[in-house]
Parts: C-alpha cells; sequence; structure tokens
C-alpha cells in the first residue's frame, strides 16, 4: 500500500464521537468490537534507540524493533518473560545482536506501558460497495489514534473522501511514534526526556552569574536524574554520567572563581570534590571489569583460569564498595549537598559587571594559552605526570568550549571541540593504561603465590601487565603526532579567529 493510501489522525474522545456521527450520515459503517491492546515500550534510561530511530516494545509475548517508519528493523524474538536487563542475557539472535550494537553496556529498560483498545471501522458509500475506506483505531482513554487506509478505492476517490476528514484532526506520521508519545503524556510524562542532554543556551549580554547557575542547574538535573540509578546499581553508565556532572560542576565553579561569592565557590567545591572521592573506587573498578572481555582475547588460553579467578576477586570488591557507596550517598550531608545547592541555584541574583560573552572569552583564551605552553614544554623525556597535568588542563579548556558554545559560530567551535576532543581521547587512553598498569602492579604486590590458585591470578596479572605496558608505550608515541597537530599553525589560526587567543 502506498502511503499515499493512508491518513493518519489524531482526536480527542469528543472529536472522535463528532466524527462517528457525521460519518453515519454519509457511509453505511461496519464496526468490529475493540480488543484489548498492550505494549511495554524499551529503552536505555538516556533512550539510545529513539535516538537512533528505532523503538522497541514487548507484545504478546515477543520483543520487537522498529523503525520510524513503522517497518521491523530485525525478526522478532519470542520471550516468555518481559525481557532481560542487558542484551547479553538474550537469546542468540539478529536482535540481540541489534541491541548489542545499539546498547553497548546501557540496560534495557522498560519505559512506559501503552494500554488501551483496538477496533476496527469499515466506511461503505453503499451497503454492498466493495470499495471502503477502513479506520483502525485505537483508544487511550484521553486520546484517539485513527489510521484511515483505502481498500480496492482509487486514489482520486480516496482523497476526495477524507479531505474533510483532514480538518477533523491532527495529522501523525507513524503509529508507534504515536502510541509512545500518548503513552508518555499519560504518564504525566514529555517526549523530551528521549532527546540527549544539552547544556542550556547562553545570551552574549547574560549576566556571568546567572549564566553560571544556568549551567549548574543543568548539571544538577543530571545528577539527580542518575542518582537513583547509581544506588541501585543498574547499570555502570549511571556512575559514569553522574561523575561527569560533578566533574562538570567543580571546573565551572574554577573558571568562574571570581563571579561567586566565595563562601559558596569554597564550601560547594569542597563538597563536590568529596563527591567525587566517595564514588571513584566503584568507577575504577567498573572500569576494570568492563576490560573482561578484552582482557580474555589478548591472553592465552592457559591463562584463562587465572584471569577468570581474578575477575571474581575484582566483582567481589566492586560489590563491596558499591555498598560502601550507597551507604555514603545516603548519609544526611550529600542528601543535604544536593538540596543546598538547589537551593543556591535558584535564588535570584543581582550582578553588575563583565557579561557572561566578554567572561567566557577570557576564560577560553587563559585556558587555552596554558594548554599550549604545557604541550610545548614537552619531551620525549617528559615524565608521566607532566603528561597527566596536559590531561587535565584540557579538560578544564574542553569544558570551558562545551559551557560557552551556544556564544560562538556552532560549525567554527564544533571544529575545535573536535580537535581537542581527539587529543582528550588519546591523553585518555594513555592514562588509562597508565591506571591499568599501577593497579595491576598492586594486585600483583598483594599476592602471595602459596596456592596454585594464587599462582594462576599472579602469571595471567603478570601478562596483563605485559601487554599493557607495550600498548602505554605505543599509546605515547602517538601522543606526539595529537601534540603537533593541535600545536600547529592551521589550529592556532582557528583559535585566534574565533576568541582572539594569544600566543607568545
Amino acid at each position: 500500500m502506498k502511503k499515499t493510501d493512508q491518513l493518519l489522525l489524531v482526536l480527542s474522545i469528543q472529536q472522535f464521537s463528532a466524527l462517528k456521527a457525521k460519518l453515519s450520515e454519509k457511509f453505511y459503517l461496519n464496526e468490529q468490537s475493540p480488543i484489548p491492546c498492550q505494549r511495554i515500550f524499551f529503552d536505555s534510561f538516556d533512550w539510545r534507540l529513539y535516538q537512533k530511530n528505532i523503538i522497541c516494545f514487548y507484545e504478546k509475548e515477543q520483543l520487537h524493533l522498529h523503525d520510524f517508519t513503522d517497518s521491523p528493523v530485525t525478526q522478532p524474538l519470542s520471550l516468555y518473560d518481559k525481557p532481560p536487563h542487558f542484551w547479553q542475557e538474550l537469546p542468540e539472535s539478529a536482535l540481540q545482536e541489534k541491541l548489542a550494537e545499539l546498547l553497548q553496556i546501557r540496560a534495557l529498560l522498560p519505559q512506559v506501558e501503552f494500554s488501551g483498545t483496538l477496533s476496527t471501522l469499515d466506511l461503505h458509500k453503499e451497503q454492498e460497495d466493495k470499495s471502503f475506506i477502513r479506520a483502525q483505531i485505537i483508544e487511550t482513554g484521553t486520546d484517539v489514534l485513527v489510521e484511515l487506509q483505502a481498500h480496492t478505492c482509487h486514489q482520486k476517490q480516496f482523497r476526495k473522501r477524507i479531505r474533510q476528514l483532514k480538518k477533523l484532526g491532527k495529522p501523525c506520521a507513524f503509529p508507534l511514534r504515536q502510541q509512545l508519545e500518548f503513552a508518555l503524556k499519560n504518564a504525566g510524562r514529555s517526549m523530551a526526556e528521549c532527546e540527549p542532554f544539552t547544556l542550556p543556551v547562553l545570551e552574549p549580554e547574560m549576566a556571568s552569574l546567572k549564566a553560571a547557575k544556568l549551567i549548574c542547574y543543568s548539571l544538577l538535573m543530571v545528577m539527580q536524574r542518575n542518582l537513583q540509578g547509581v544506588i541501585d546499581d543498574i547499570d555502570s553508565e549511571f556512575l559514569h554520567d553522574f561523575r561527569v556532572a560533578v566533574r562538570r560542576t567543580r571546573s565551572l565553579l574554577a573558571l568562574l572563581k571570581d563571579r561567586l561569592e566565595p563562601d559558596i565557590r569554597d564550601r560547594f567545591r569542597a563538597d563536590f570534590r568529596d563527591l567525587g572521592r566517595i564514588t571513584g573506587p566503584v568507577r575504577d573498578l567498573d572500569v576494570q571489569l568492563l576490560s573482561t572481555k578484552e582482557c580474555h582475547a589478548q591472553l592465552p588460553q592457559s591463562l584463562h583460569k587465572g584471569l577468570h579467578s581474578f575477575f571474581a576477586v575484582l566483582r567481589e570488591r566492586r560489590t563491596n564498595e558499591q555498598d560502601k557507596l550507597k551507604k555514603e550517598l545516603a548519609a544526611p550531608e550529600y542528601q543535604r549537598l544536593l538540596q543546598d545547592w538547589q537551593e543556591y541555584l535558584e535564588q535570584e541574583s543581582s550582578e553588575t559587571g563583565k557579561t557572561i560573552g566578554q567572561t567566557a572569552q577570557r576564560i577560553i583564551q587563559k585556558q587555552f594559552a596554558k594548554m599550549l605552553r604545557a604541550i610545548q614544554a614537552l619531551n620525549n623525556q617528559s615524565p608521566d605526570k607532566e603528561l597527566h597535568q596536559v590531561r587535565i588542563q584540557g579538560k578544564k579548556l574542553r569544558y570551558a568550549l562545551e559551557f560557552f558554545r551556544s556564544l560562538y559560530p556552532s560549525k567554527e567551535i564544533e571544529r575545535l571541540i573536535r580537535t581537542l576532543k581527539q587529543l582528550q581521547d588519546d591523553l585518555g587512553f594513555w592514562n588509562d593504561l597508565s591506571v591499568q598498569e599501577k593497579t595491576l602492579a598492586g594486585e600483583l604486590n598483594k599476592i602471595v603465590p602459596n596456592t596454585e590458585e594464587t599462582v594462576s591470578i599472579a602469571a595471567a596479572i603478570g601478562a596483563l601487565l605485559g601487554d599493557v605496558e607495550r600498548k602505554r608505550q605505543l599509546a605515547r608515541e602517538g601522543l606526539e603526532a595529537a601534540f603537533q597537530q593541535f600545536t600547529g599553525k592551521k589550529n592556532i589560526h582557528h583559535w585566534q579567529q574565533l576568541f582572539g587567543a594569544k600566543v607568545k
């Protein structure tokens, strides 16, 4: 059936009743009794599937993946119960492979339930007319979704018959997306939560403190949205996103320290530093455990037994650290921290002096100059500590660009962010290897090889250490090209054009 043979309308209950009354005056109606219609929509917490134009739903003991044209992406997967959180726990299938690609390490969560009734209504011009329009009707309690389809009639006849119907409701794109929108609305939620997180749009003439509060408030919302997932330990990304929001908040407090009241600045910088500290051990163990599959692939089969025992020790340790973190986050001081921070951010503030446009320009100029000097001071003999400082400075510069990106032409600033992100990714990979090497060495020093199991664990860790050291040296050599690109005349010229960055 061609798309021109269909029309989709969204109507209120009252509009639909009026429509049926009008139709009964012009058509012979053949109506089927309604049957229950229930679908549970699934996605990750951050709606990764939806953002890739995929809708996942569970209906009648089958899990489905459809695209935004309502077409199946894979064959449905039969399940006798609701789907598990992780794609690894699904039966091997094309659907499992697709979810693995889309979700990666995120959990598949029930987002909202669509519940209503489904019925059909055939509209005949004459009682025995074989040419008719079929209305497929889904009622949700507050709205009615009507899909009109031509059956055996010509396009001209179809268009003529439904011309007036278009005026009765809002045409919609595809039924599955509309059902999802209905379900969220009926649950008191909004389609806005399906969109990726973005920082607020700033105006150049906005007061610096007001702009800072807007940015911090959006980061606080990220913390609050992820907090329960951190406590419930649903998947490791809740803690990652929570920590990134905390780190960005600390960075903004440092970048705008001159615009904040000293007592406010000092108190919350210390409090958020503590929050970052208590969440660190679990995140470090998460990073180690996420490398399980890669580590098994790197080592020969003979070392897998020791590797398995090693990761079992890490999982047990992570369980203990997660229990500690859960108790820490429930402590009154951390409950009060987020509450006090929100109250401060919601206070009206009067401020005179430099606008955020002026302040942002000065901050980015300063952070870029620091980054450039730090890289230019490096050489082949520079200790790891100096590379680590470059990485930290790179984060400050990138956060500044992201905080204030709405103040600058999008094409130009996105290009600079991409260049900086690539450098940061290279530095981050090197740093992860350095941390992994230090952690593995620490674990190896703890082992007393007095049993067959501890000997096999020590052998596996030793092999991992050798592999990590090799990768770390290669990563450090590869950083040279990234440094040259960042300090090159072309890149510096871009920064000077956009920010008037001064280079000595």
